[in-house]
């Protein structure tokens, strides 16, 4: 962490009473509920100077932007009221986030006029429900825009082009696939999820049986990552992510986490026990995760965390109690734990 926030004026120390561990919750507030990015969004710039944030105002508010200054010695909060998200992928400085809206893709700027960067050809939509563009994440030459959605009844994913202005549909599904994060240093590369759903006019329920996926922009790539571990036979894999340093990673609720690289094609298990959503640290030797908001109803959710280096668990919140709204206005209240980008720091929703 680049700044002590103990001594910033938009912070409040609080102290787990099992574990002693401190936290600092946000608590200047621009809306009524404040959360964490996504765990797969990185929310602080590179450069530790800002800390990007979700503001809601439930029950018919809806998610938008919103960004904290983190030096105590300038403090500020802004809130960006009319980005009609409250999440996605952060310029390189740190001072813009690429947002989806609709069939567009705007950028929203700490000190410039928000303005559309991307847009999907309505001839493609063609008058079909869509669900607009979702998931946004930059490729590792700041170069492409990695987005994916739904259309009539199918699942799509593609990519904007930021000097162009277009965004390209790479290929439909006829099962969900969602979670699209682009590799954090091959700019090709990206990884997508496959999930449940429900038919649309049924209402039938459909699991996933594997689910995650890689593929590249040029479609020379498409590969399934898991082939052995199918859901619901001895293994539960979900929430995935790349770490800093380009293994894909994923979390099994029933098992723990787990490492896969491409090259040794070799999965690797580094945490065992239950967890929900988690990430770790660029070298993968520190992680972090909820445990869980899942059952949150029968028990308090915990937020965990593991040093890989001597085998110890730590706990950073031991029972976070049930929140008063719980997905019933479009909030998710789970905390989606993550690290910062140079690992000096976590960020999690209370």
């Amino acid at each position: 962490m680049k700044y002590d926030l103990s001594q910033h004026p938009f912070f409040s120390a609080w102290s787990d009473p099992v574990s002693n561990i401190t936290s600092y919750i946000l608590t200047e507030r621009v809306a009524p509920v404040q959360e964490n990015f996504y765990f797969t969004f990185q929310c602080f710039s590179e450069d530790g100077e800002v800390l990007w944030f979700q503001a809601n105002n439930p029950p018919g508010g809806g998610r938008s932007l919103a960004v904290v200054g983190m030096n105590p010695e300038k403090p500020f909060i802004k809130h960006f009221s009319n980005s009609g998200s409250g999440q996605g992928a952060l310029t390189p400085d740190g001072r813009g986030c690429y947002v989806c809206l609709g069939s567009e893709i705007w950028l929203w700027h700490l000190d410039e006029e928000p303005l559309v960067v991307c847009t999907l050809d309505p001839a493609w939509i063609n008058r079909r429900a869509f669900s607009g563009l979702r998931g946004i994440t930059l490729s590792a030459d700041n170069r492409l825009l990695l987005v994916h959605g739904k259309i009539g009844i199918h699942w799509f994913v593609g990519v904007g082009d930021i000097a162009t202005g277009q965004v390209t549909i790479l290929k439909e599904f006829g099962t969900h696939h969602n979670h699209t994060q682009f590799h954090p240093t091959i700019p090709n590369l990206f990884l997508l999820a496959e999930d449940w759903w429900h038919d649309p006019v049924s209402g039938q329920h459909f699991r996933y049986d594997h689910r995650t996926w890689i593929m590249d922009v040029e479609q020379t790539l498409y590969q399934l990552v898991t082939p052995k571990l199918w859901a619901g036979h001895g293994c539960d894999p979900s929430h995935e992510w790349w770490s800093g340093d380009g293994w894909l990673c994923w979390n099994d609720y029933k098992k723990g986490c787990f490492e896969w690289h491409l090259e040794a094609q070799e999965i690797i298990y580094t945490w065992d026990g239950p967890k929900c959503h988690a990430h770790c640290s660029n070298d993968r030797q520190l992680w972090v995760a909820d445990e869980s908001p899942y059952k949150w109803k029968t028990k308090p959710c915990q937020i965990l965390f593991y040093d890989r280096r001597n085998g110890r668990q730590y706990t950073i919140a031991s029972g976070m109690p049930y929140p008063d709204i719980r997905r019933a206005y479009q909030v998710d209240t789970d905390p989606h734990p993550r690290f910062g980008p140079d690992d000096s720091c976590l960020s999690y929703t209370t």
